[in-house]
């Protein structure tokens, strides 16, 4: 438990520190885009997200798991990632290329048919399916104070980068050329260590390489799942031809719940690895660790919500923004409802992943996904963009009711036993003095 604590708090302080330098990088795209431009932003960074998805074919979260429960075989494990990633990045790149090719009326707009513009998104593409697959390596190997520190990182020279395009009234291309390089070099910084915790290996026996590929398999249709939840809504938005200044504040408003919800998956990325490297716990105790898991990251998520989310976006937030994004607020007030809904979701999936009960968790994002998707085209027939806001929650409630019916058949835990209690608030209270307390050798 001490080494989960402390890994989830190098975690947590560097995803705090990122959360903070995103909310600039929100503020400062916004202004110098303007609303038109930064909903056209947001498809290109759905669709890349989406296909980074696609084409990892589950990959990421294979080395999540992988690389805790064999870690012997690291080697291996790195060099079938690095392997697949050379060739879907090639594809990605294709793909996003030739994207108002495959589907005009999604991408309409005329930046998609600029060549210039179509590389530089396709090299971001092709950047991010190595940037996911080497992170959830680096997670599985619980090298959570790099992660710590490269994150937050990133996130500067992305908000260094902004700063600069607003104070020189650059564009679009210049948005998109910022999140290529600061993503360059987050992946060098992500390979170097890497490589540094095993050297990447081709010479993988069939039996591996077939074990990998079941597991990925495995995972693929949860993470194509959560992608066309978390980012199909801009591209669903384009298509039916919502205006590109709705798209963006309700990408805003996304981006936003998504920084919200950093701090507390903090808590996920550490605690799975934990678990999984401790593969003589009984099912019941992985249960009960859960359980405890849920009603703390339900907690870290109450806490920064009331006190720092709300004051922020209702009062603060719109005085950088200006009149133009005046929806992102109410926005983000419906969309927090199904955050705080599923703040727990992730950390159920941890038990379903533990105990060989994959496709426990991809039921209910598939549930959220058909649910979410039919919502929206009736939004989107109807031209309003508070629909697709509530389409998003409804489809979020779905899902972790789904999966908290799961959770208690195999496990007997209640719903009422997850939600936080007094004791659970004192313990986590406590833990900055117990830690406190064990480094100054009391």
């Amino acid at each position: 438990m001490q080494r989960f604590v402390r890994d989830s708090l190098a975690l947590f302080s560097g995803q705090a520190v990122r959360v903070v330098i995103g909310l600039g990088s929100t503020i400062a795209l916004a202004r110098f885009l303007g609303a038109d431009a930064r909903g056209q932003f947001a498809i290109v960074m759905a669709s890349t997200s989406i296909l980074s998805t696609v084409l990892t074919f589950g990959m990421p979260q294979t080395n999540w798991i992988f690389s805790g429960l064999d870690s012997k075989k690291n080697d291996q494990l790195l060099g079938i990632t690095l392997l697949t990633c050379i060739l879907a990045s090639l594809l990605g790149f294709i793909l996003i290329f030739n994207a108002s090719v495959f589907l005009p009326s999604i991408y309409s707009f005329d930046v998609f048919r600029d060549p210039i513009f179509l590389i530089s998104a396709g090299t971001l593409c092709a950047l991010m399916i190595l940037y996911s697959c080497l992170i959830e390596f680096l997670k599985g190997n619980q090298q959570f104070p790099f992660l710590g520190s490269i994150l937050p990182f990133q996130a500067f020279l992305i908000f260094l980068g902004y700063v600069i395009c607003y104070n020189f009234e650059l564009g679009i291309y210049s948005a998109v050329l910022i999140q290529n390089g600061a993503t360059f070099i987050a992946v060098i910084l992500l390979f170097a260590r890497a490589c540094k915790v095993a050297a990447p290996s081709l010479a993988f026996s069939k039996e591996y390489m077939a074990k990998i590929a079941r597991s990925c398999f495995s995972y693929f249709s949860v993470s194509l799942a959560i992608t066309l939840a978390q980012h199909s809504t801009p591209i669903f938005m384009s298509f039916f031809a919502m205006e590109a200044s709705e798209i963006a504040q309700l990408a805003i408003a996304l981006a936003l719940i998504g920084q919200l919800e950093l701090i507390p998956t903090a808590v996920t990325s550490a605690f799975l690895p934990s678990l999984a490297r401790g593969s003589d716990l009984t099912e019941a105790q992985i249960a009960s660790k859960v359980a405890w898991t849920c009603k703390l990251s339900a907690i870290i998520f109450f806490i920064i919500f009331i006190s720092i989310a709300i004051p922020f976006v209702l009062l603060i937030l719109p005085i950088f923004l200006g009149p133009e994004y005046e929806l992102v607020g109410p926005l983000f007030i419906i969309l927090s409802l199904g955050s705080f809904a599923a703040s727990t979701g992730k950390i159920i999936n941890v038990f379903f992943n533990l105990t060989n009960r994959a496709s426990l968790e991809a039921i209910p994002v598939w549930v959220r996904v058909v649910l979410q998707i039919g919502l929206i085209s009736l939004a989107g027939l109807a031209g309003n963009i508070y629909l697709f806001a509530v389409s998003i929650v409804v489809g979020r409630i779905a899902r972790i009711l789904l999966s908290y019916f799961f959770f208690y058949r195999h496990t007997g835990i209640t719903p009422v036993q997850l939600a936080p209690n007094f004791e659970a608030v004192r313990r986590v209270l406590q833990i900055p003095n117990d830690l406190l307390a064990k480094r100054s050798g009391k």
